[in-house]
């Protein structure tokens, strides 16, 4: 399917349909060791019809990936992040999560605009809009000075983690695994 394309669509147990409401088209990505199974958006589907008794139609509106038949959809989500609102940074002694790298999207060389997924995520009071700063130690030991690899903002947050994207990088040795340090949080 691309860009304006109809088709017909099964929406998830307990999902009623209405037109208007936005789904995601999804891959079924790599399983994490928390058992988190990700997914990766294809695309933004809008319901054009749902009369009952018949399919439920829908158009696509944004492409992001290859959308196919038998993929999954799932109820479109606000970010969460509330335009004019901006992270504030935390001092290094805060109390803020500290985590880590636990999955990238497919690129070899991660960068700017890439996903990343962080194991910290609401059990750990994580925000959509907080800001990690992706870090190594220079050195051995507590105190040896951090090298910031990258920046990212977080854009999606669950019980398993967040999705963060990279806003700014410094460094090109993003890996997963790699240190991930709440640098500033959305009131």
């Amino acid at each position: 399917l691309v860009l304006m394309d109809e088709a017909e669509i099964t929406l998830p147990t307990g999902v009623s349909a209405s037109v208007g409401a936005r789904f995601v088209s999804v891959d079924v990505g790599a399983i994490l060791k928390s058992g988190a199974q990700v997914l990766l958006p294809t695309g933004v589907l809008e319901i054009v019809s749902a009369d009952a008794g018949r399919p439920i139609l829908a158009r696509v509106i944004r492409q992001s990936g290859r959308i196919q038949e038998g993929q999954h959809v799932v109820a479109l989500e606000g970010s969460g992040i509330t335009n004019g609102v901006f992270a504030k940074a935390t001092a290094r002694s805060s109390t803020g999560p500290e985590t880590e790298v636990t999955w990238i999207e497919g690129a070899l060389l991660p960068t700017l605009q890439s996903y990343v997924m962080l194991g910290s995520g609401e059990h750990e009071g994580v925000k959509a809009g907080d800001e990690f700063a992706l870090v190594t130690r220079q050195g051995l030991g507590a105190d040896a000075p951090e090298l910031r690899i990258a920046l990212v903002r977080v854009i999606r947050v669950t019980p398993f983690g967040s999705t963060a994207i990279v806003v700014r990088q410094d460094s090109p040795t993003i890996a997963v695994g790699g240190a991930a340090r709440l640098v500033a949080r959305v009131p």
